[in-house]
């Protein structure tokens, strides 16, 4: 009798377990069904670039025609335009370790990493969060965090350089938007400085500017230039 009554506890043990994992199952599902209807309601939004994830249920998106970017995650979305980008940075722990500014930002935490290898830190015992911060300008919010990380992880498992890949993978690509832009500001530019110049030129040549005041408003157009 005794040995039955001790059997009986780790199988209810073992039940019990079992019907949370089915419970969590579930509730899983109906996030990623949640995701999916979000998705699936952006209209005119067609995705040429797509980064997801199942398990840490976000979605990234652009719709690079139109320089369009879509995310979800956490239950939180967010659609905005390349243009509208300030910045970006992907933060372990908190602690930003890449920027659209400097491609590795040195050591992270309280000294436990030293050591950073493409990017990714090692060395940590394990990590509570992967995200993905962007700076954004006319948004509803001056910020808007992807978060990449499902669970807390070890630095050497191999969901932790999975999540980190799919981090940086964000990372460029919305840094490649970031560049697309100033690219196209840079081009609109330099046509403007072209036709100051020529305006510029022809003023000069009917005598309406000295030689000496054409030399200083070029002197100035140019230093403009080389600000940008």
């Amino acid at each position: 009798m005794k040995i039955m009554k001790i059997w009986i506890i780790p199988i209810l043990v073992l039940i019990i377990i079992v019907l949370l994992l089915v419970i969590a199952k579930k509730e899983q599902d109906k996030k990623m069904e949640l995701m999916k209807e979000a998705v699936t309601s952006q209209r005119y939004f067609n995705e040429t670039k797509v980064i997801e994830d199942k398990l840490a249920l976000f979605h990234f998106a652009m719709d690079e025609p139109k320089q369009e970017i879509y995310c979800y995650s956490q239950t939180n979305e967010i659609r905005f335009k390349y243009k509208d980008i300030i910045d970006t940075e992907v933060q372990i722990d908190g602690v930003a370790v890449m920027s659209s500014v400097l491609s590795v930002k040195g050591n992270i935490s309280d000294g436990n990493v030293n050591i950073l290898i493409g990017g990714m830190p090692i060395g940590i015992d394990k990590i509570s969060s992967i995200k993905v911060r962007v700076f954004l300008r006319n948004c509803s919010s001056d910020t808007y965090d992807i978060e990449c990380l499902a669970f807390r992880v070890k630095s050497n498992d191999a969901r932790y350089k999975e999540t980190y890949i799919k981090a940086q993978s964000i990372f460029d690509a919305l840094r490649s938007a970031m560049s697309k832009v100033r690219t196209e500001d840079l081009s609109y530019d330099t046509k403007s400085v072209v036709e100051e110049l020529k305006e510029l030129a022809i003023l000069k040549s009917q005598g309406v500017v000295t030689e000496e005041e054409f030399a200083i408003i070029k002197a100035r157009i140019m230093n403009n230039v080389n600000s940008i």
